[in-house]
């Protein structure tokens, strides 16, 4: 495991700076002699207050984070003296001047591939050596059973129904209360574990599906046109009379985690919070119809799933597959290819649906955790907050040039459609911490080619109950 420091605080920036304490301000500019000149124009937006208590003396905030997919660890520091002409790398970079100078304080990081044990037994040994963590998805299950993480929520001195804290992942993942890890603007890495379709617009033009982004705009993008129009594309390039992976034209390219992707994207939910505990609504709401709905229509016989994604990827890249349901962060997969693609929203279940719903891929993503050990709660929260809300501001615009700027034309529409996905982005607790296997079950029912919903489902009912009380109690 490697560390890495944040570059050191330029001073000379202060006055810029400072404009983003409050809720309003108004800058004077001056001219070279000292000579006041047109004010500047007024800007508002919503910000934690930045008290005088709010120094903290040049305070060593220390960051640990997962080494994982598409580079994300850079998302907390960059060295003085590094690169920063990569639009995110620079973006970080000013956001940790602004946050530094803002509190008086110096944020470093460190990344590797085994958090939860470092974490775990850092805070058995009573070490106050992290004060902030981004956990890996994988690890998230067992890092909350290490009971090494404070709960967020009792830290009443941050608002966490502040924009730059997922409301969404909230709403899904809090029990009574009780939050140890949360998602936040801090990383772009939810971002890019975000379920999207890429489209190639060059084969839908050709099939003359339509206007897609209108689709989306006006609520019409629905799974039964995801459906239709992979249906469609289905092509025998070499005219074997047989579709082969690695020569014809696709439909569809995915993965199991299509199941839950497209579960989530109608609307579907495994578990909810209920009260002070959990309650399984798969058995509710239509959710069997709607998984049966997709084990019968995209089965994997239609759907081309590659372990390693690197197939699919090559698929797509070659221009021989209308739709690649993946992950938003594919962006940077597709840096080279020769055709117009465009990347859209999960589909609905209908158009009475009110919203898109953009599954979080846990895995590819990492969530925040404050340990236990912490010495100073208050301070290190209030840091928190600060830095999450410029990052709010921040990264995202930034994230978004990066994403449309690889693409072979990009255009405004592409901008309002990763706008679109990442404000529809949801969860789902059964997900997150894998409760009773249920939201698995159906990605292996995918694998096996089976669609018996209804009695699969009764297969596991009383054992998923039994797990989701284990869960609720044994939750810190």
């Amino acid at each position: 495991m490697k560390t890495k420091r944040a570059i050191s605080i330029l001073l000379a920036l202060a006055s810029l700076l400072a404009a983003s304490c409050g809720s309003t301000t108004s800058d004077t500019a001056t001219d070279s002699t000292g000579s006041e000149t047109t004010p500047a124009p007024e800007t508002t937006r919503d910000y934690p207050e930045i008290t005088p208590e709010m120094n903290y003396n040049g305070y060593e905030f220390r960051i640990i984070g997962y080494e994982g997919g598409y580079g994300t660890h850079n998302d907390y520091v960059i060295e003085d003296g590094e690169d920063t002409s990569d639009i995110i790398s620079d973006a970080i970079y000013r956001r940790n001047q602004k946050v530094e100078d803002l509190l008086g304080i110096k944020i470093t990081a460190q990344w590797g591939q085994e958090i939860r044990n470092t974490v775990l037994n850092s805070v058995t040994a009573g070490d106050d050596e992290f004060d902030l963590v981004f956990v890996p998805g994988f690890e998230l299950a067992a890092s909350l059973g290490d009971k090494t993480y404070v709960n967020l929520l009792d830290q009443k001195n941050v608002d966490w129904t502040k924009p730059w804290f997922n409301q969404s992942f909230i709403d899904a993942i809090a029990i009574n209360g009780k939050l140890n890890f949360i998602d936040s603007a801090i990383s772009t890495q939810f971002a890019n574990a975000t379920a999207a379709v890429f489209c190639n617009k060059k084969l839908a033009t050709d099939y003359d599906f339509g206007d897609m982004y209108g689709m989306v705009r006006d609520g019409t993008w629905t799974v039964d046109k995801l459906y239709d129009f992979s249906q469609s594309a289905v092509k025998d390039l070499n005219g074997d009379g047989e579709i082969h992976d690695d020569a014809d034209q696709l439909g569809i390219l995915g993965n199991s985690g299509l199941t839950y992707m497209l579960f989530k994207g109608m609307g579907g939910n495994f578990i909810v919070p209920d009260g002070n505990g959990l309650k399984d609504i798969f058995g509710e709401e239509g959710n069997v119809d709607k998984m049966t709905y997709i084990l019968t229509r995209f089965p994997k016989s239609d759907v081309f799933e590659s372990g390693t994604n690197d197939a699919a990827k090559a698929a797509f890249i070659e221009g021989r597959a209308l739709f690649y349901n993946t992950a938003l962060g594919s962006f940077n997969w597709f840096r080279d290819v020769s055709f117009e693609f465009g990347v859209l929203p999960m589909p609905k279940l209908d158009e009475k649906q009110s919203d898109y719903r953009c599954n979080v891929n846990y895995w590819a993503n990492s969530f925040m955790g404050i340990p236990k050990t912490v010495s100073d709660l208050q301070k290190v929260s209030d840091i928190t907050n600060v830095l999450a809300a410029e990052s709010y501001y921040v990264l995202r615009n930034a994230y978004i040039d990066n994403a449309i700027k690889h693409k072979y034309a990009p255009t405004e529409d592409d901008t309002e459609m990763v706008n679109i996905i990442l404000d529809s982005c949801v969860y789902d607790i059964a997900i997150i911490y894998q409760i009773g296997g249920l939201a698995k079950q159906f990605e292996n029912m995918f694998y096996e080619g089976k669609d018996n919903v209804v009695s699969s489902y009764e297969s596991i009912k009383k054992s998923v109950s039994a797990a989701i009380d284990e869960f609720v109690n044994s939750v810190d």
